[in-house]
């Protein structure tokens, strides 16, 4: 997990992380930063290239873990994992932008 500024955490998980073994421990990064007082959790998918059934699960498992006031974000999803995303309807729950930046100009 890196810090991008005291309310804004990003986190970059791997298929692994998202579907697999690493589940456990993507979710305890994100719960360290709910607890932290974050109010915008990045989730940069840059090295996940699919999305599964599994990986949908624990996003929607991380989104029923965030409190009311934190903004979730999914950054550079495939085009796969966009249309996943469409169909799933997850984009009611996670905003999807491309980069951090837009993130962040979007927030001043």
């Amino acid at each position: 997990m890196e810090p991008s500024s005291a309310t804004v955490r990003t986190l970059t998980p791997t298929e692994s992380e998202l579907a697999g073994a690493g589940v456990p421990l993507l979710l305890a990064d994100a719960q360290r930063a709910f607890s932290a007082g974050v109010t915008t959790l990045l989730l940069d998918l840059r090295r996940v290239s699919r999305l599964d059934a599994r990986a949908a699960d624990t996003l929607v498992r991380l989104a029923r873990r965030a409190p009311g006031h934190v903004r979730l974000v999914l950054l550079s999803p495939a085009p796969s994992a966009r249309f996943i995303l469409q169909a799933l309807r997850l984009k009611e729950i996670f905003e999807i932008h491309e980069d951090a930046a837009e993130v962040l100009r979007a927030a001043s």
